[in-house]
C-alpha cells in the first residue's frame, strides 16, 4: 500500500479503481479533499499488472491454538490517519499439520467492516542491500517478497488485490506473480489480520527478515516495526549460511 504516488495512481488504475467527486467527505475512513476511491471489479486485466480476484477468508478462530510468537509490538497508536486500522503487534506460527505459516497483525481497533488492507514485505536472503526499497514509513527496509491482500466486501465474498510477489514484479505492478497458496482469516473477536501460506512457498531455509503493514486496500497506514525488521527463524530452519542484516 504505497501513498498516492505516481506508483499508487498507476497500480489503482489497473485494479479498476474509479474516482468519483464527494467533496471534503470521509470515504472508506479517510478524508480526501476533491475525490473518493473504491475497489470495482475490473473488466480485463492488463498485461504484467495485478488483477482482481475473490477469496473466502478462513476461520481465523482455528488458528487460536497455534504457538505464536510476537516479534513486534507498539505501546501507541502511531498511524498516518486515525479511521485507518493501526498495527498494535506483529506475530508468526508455524502450523505444524499443514506447514503453512501464519502471519498475524494485531490491531488497535477493529477490523473495518468492509475494507482493509495488509502486506507482509521479506527479506528472504537477509541481504539489506538488494530487492526493492519499502515505500512506507520503515523506507529503510529492503524486500525480495511480498505479500498482499487488499480487500473490500462484496455481496458474499472480499475481493481486490491478492497474492505473493517477487521485488522485479511488484516494480511492475504485479502483486500476484508468484505462486501461492495464500489465505487471509479475519479475527474480528481479537482485533485481528492473518495472512499465511505453505512456508516453502515464501522461503527456501526458513530464515528471513520482515515488516508488516496496515491500512485500506488503497492507502498504507502504519508499518510494524517503525525501524529496522525482524528475524524469523522456523524451526525448520536449514542451518544456512546466510548472515543477518538489515
Amino acid at each position: 500500500m504505497r501513498d498516492l504516488s505516481s506508483w499508487m495512481q498507476r497500480l489503482v488504475r489497473s485494479l479498476g479503481i474509479w474516482r468519483c467527486p464527494v467533496g471534503r467527505r470521509h470515504i472508506a475512513g479517510l478524508a480526501l479533499p476533491t475525490t473518493a476511491m473504491a475497489i470495482s471489479i475490473a473488466t480485463a486485466p492488463l498485461a504484467g499488472q495485478t488483477t482482481i480476484v475473490k477469496v473466502e477468508p478462513v476461520d481465523a478462530a482455528a488458528l487460536a491454538a497455534l504457538d505464536w510468537s510476537r516479534v513486534a509490538e507498539e505501546v501507541e497508536p502511531d498511524g498516518r490517519f486515525a479511521r485507518l486500522p493501526d498495527a498494535r503487534s506483529l506475530s508468526w506460527a508455524l502450523d505444524p499439520e499443514s506447514d503453512r505459516l501464519w502471519f498475524r497483525i494485531d490491531l488497535a481497533g477493529p477490523v473495518p467492516a468492509d475494507w482493509f488492507g495488509v502486506n507482509v514485505a521479506v527479506d528472504t536472503d537477509l541481504d539489506p542491500d538488494n530487492g526493492a526499497s519499502w515505500w512506507g514509513s520503515n523506507a529503510g527496509f529492503r524486500f525480495d517478497r511480498l505479500l498482499t491482500a487488499y480487500l473490500s466486501r462484496g455481496t458474499t465474498y472480499w475481493q481486490g488485490a491478492f497474492g505473493l510477489s517477487d521485488a522485479e514484479a511488484v516494480a511492475r505492478f504485479d502483486l500476484s506473480a508468484l505462486d501461492a497458496e495464500l489465505a487471509i482469516g479475519i479475527d474480528r473477536e481479537h482485533d485481528a489480520l492473518l495472512l499465511g501460506l505453505p512456508w516453502r512457498q515464501l522461503d527456501s531455509d526458513g530464515r528471513f527478515r520482515l515488516i508488516a503493514t496496515v491500512g485500506s486496500n488503497a492507502l498504507d497506514n502504519d508499518d510494524i516495526p517503525n525501524l529496522g525488521s525482524v528475524l524469523v527463524e522456523l524451526p525448520v530452519a536449514s542451518g544456512s549460511a546466510k548472515t543477518p542484516g538489515g
